[in-house]
């Protein structure tokens, strides 16, 4: 038996076997979802009319079945669907697509660095074209906003995060006097050099320019995990949560949106006083949140994109089955606001649940749970593909893992094997000249570098870089050091070299740089010397320094 009292629903019944079966069925058959208006000129159209009476004759013909209203929402209007599972599902469905067709929005995408994004649209021509295609891109410095079609532009904001996702960035910051002139004197060569032969691209940072990369701390191997059939991966870490990689972080959140304590209070801080404030804001304008809601702010300071602020239940030992439950929703629901927000991983940390007063056999299975639920909805899955579980705590690591494997089976939790850390061997030297076996000497100066003599073919060597004497003219063909490097590098060599010194004066000194074509050397650097003199003069002063 039941009644409806206060939009809840009063179960009745003799045991309380009876009661979690009836709730269970509720929860399966009776679904609520909900479709955003983010543009307010969608619902007053006549083809939104038309859908909602073709729904409602198609899901209610033989009784009441789903029901579709528009509402007041926390973050503007929304259509909210409710009804039995399969009818909803179909209604649900075709609104989300019929608003996605029909929704302006904008959507701007912060990518690792300037450099991706060239890469981008340089290299993977293809996709980058088919984002264009049809919605309007707009680039500054490592930013990509988007605007059209809801749809066309969720397509394209996942396929720039595919792209992202896929390429590796780094930034090489070279403080030495006159580095910053010479990379940008050689830009062009540089630039060619890399794409040519490692397929990579170079930017480098102008004057005026902003920051062109953001932060991306290192991150450990995952401790263990699991894949799943529909390509999704869920992922332990043991580590400090403000530096884990994600591209959202889920945390334990109050009503209020303010920090339970613990590692959201830690990660409050990290991101500095402007997320705190947003929160404030949301709150202020919206009103608090209910237990299984959440919330998703903008981030800064911090290696991923979002945050999403769960309201976790208040844990009660008498209604304990209702205190799991939300937790699961709130877990859930989360996992589905960083897959509308068309983001790829998404951490969770564990331990800002416990902290909110969830036992954490009992916080750590039923998230688990939900995450495999949430796993298992072909829907929800669209673009979160890892799923992170991060903790820094031994116990609670310790915890997680044993759950993973009664959950999934042993069999199915991978462990990565441990690398191996090798001890740096350092040789003894000392200040005089040591003969090394070969035909090679070495001598140590008093300030610890090391010149190797060798015996060899200066165009077989594999160093980065190779020196080579040239006159005046510039011409390769002309003295044994060129000639050698010239017959094994080919004629692109004198012709990079030509263009090199256009428009500059060749001079006693001059250095060009170019790159080292057929050579097993990276790049070669062409000093003008003098003419030998003896010993007398300036030919002796040959500019080693400046080549160095």
């Amino acid at each position: 038996m039941f009644q409806v009292q206060d939009n809840a629903v009063m179960l009745v019944g003799y045991t309380d076997k009876d009661l979690k079966n009836a709730e269970e069925i509720l929860e399966e058959e009776m679904v609520c979802k909900r479709v955003a208006l983010e543009d307010k000129n969608v619902p007053q159209s006549p083809e939104w009319g038309n859908l909602k009476s073709f729904l409602n004759e198609m899901c209610n013909a033989d009784g009441m079945k789903v029901s579709i209203e528009e509402l007041p929402g926390k973050k503007g209007n929304e259509v909210v669907i409710t009804g039995l599972s399969s009818s909803v599902e179909e209604a649900y469905r075709q609104i989300q697509d019929f608003v996605g067709k029909n929704t302006l929005v904008q959507k701007d995408i912060k990518v690792k660095s300037v450099a991706t994004l060239q890469f981008m649209e340089g290299e993977r021509k293809k996709e980058w074209n088919g984002i264009s295609k049809n919605v309007e891109v707009v680039k500054k410095q490592n930013l990509i906003s988007l605007s059209g079609l809801k749809t066309y532009v969720e397509e394209a904001e996942a396929c720039v995060a595919r792209m992202d996702s896929t390429l590796h960035s780094d930034t090489l910051n070279i403080d030495k006097p006159g580095a910053k002139k010479f990379c940008i004197d050689y830009e062009d060569m540089f630039i060619s050099t890399a794409k040519n032969k490692y397929g990579c691209v170079i930017y480098f940072q102008k004057d005026g320019d902003t920051k062109i990369s953001g932060h991306q701390p290192s991150q450990a191997e995952p401790l263990c995990q699991v894949n799943f059939q529909n390509e999704v991966t869920l992922a332990l870490y043991k580590g400090d949560l403000c530096q884990h990689r994600a591209d959202a972080i889920i945390i334990a959140s109050n009503k209020d949106l303010k920090p339970s304590g613990g590692p959201a209070l830690a990660l409050l801080k990290a991101a500095g006083p402007k997320l705190q404030k947003e929160c404030e804001r949301i709150v202020q304008k919206e009103g608090e949140l209910e237990p299984g809601e959440n919330e998703v702010t903008d981030v800064e300071n911090l290696p991923c994109k979002k945050v999403i602020h769960a309201v976790g239940p208040k844990y009660s030992e008498k209604d304990k089955s209702k205190s799991e439950r939300l937790l699961r929703k709130a877990i859930t629901r989360s996992l589905e606001a960083a897959a509308e927000n068309v983001l790829n991983s998404a951490a969770i940390s564990v331990a800002s649940f416990i902290v909110s007063g969830i036992p954490a056999d009992i916080c750590v299975e039923n998230i688990l749970k939900a995450i495999k639920q949430y796993t298992e909805n072909e829907e929800g899955v669209k673009s979160i593909r890892n799923i992170h579980l991060v903790d820094n705590d031994d116990h609670t690591v310790k915890t997680l893992t044993k759950f993973l494997k009664e959950e999934y089976g042993e069999e199915n939790v991978q462990v990565p094997p441990k690398k191996s850390k090798k001890k740096p061997h350092w040789k003894k030297t000392s200040n005089k000249e040591e003969t090394i076996k070969g035909d090679r000497s070495m001598v140590v100066t008093k300030e610890g570098v090391h010149v190797d003599v060798v015996h060899g073919n200066i165009e077989d060597t594999t160093t980065n870089v190779v020196v080579n004497s040239v006159g005046k003219e510039l011409d390769l063909s002309s003295g044994a050091v060129s000639k050698a490097l010239f017959g094994k590098a080919g004629n692109n060599l004198q012709n990079l070299l030509n263009t090199q010194k256009r428009g500059k004066e060749v001079k006693e000194g001059s250095v060009f740089v170019t790159d080292g074509c057929n050579l097993a050397c990276d790049t070669v650097i062409h000093v003008v010397v003098p003419q030998w003199d003896g010993a007398n003069g300036s030919a002796e002063k040959v500019r080693i320094r400046t080549c160095l």
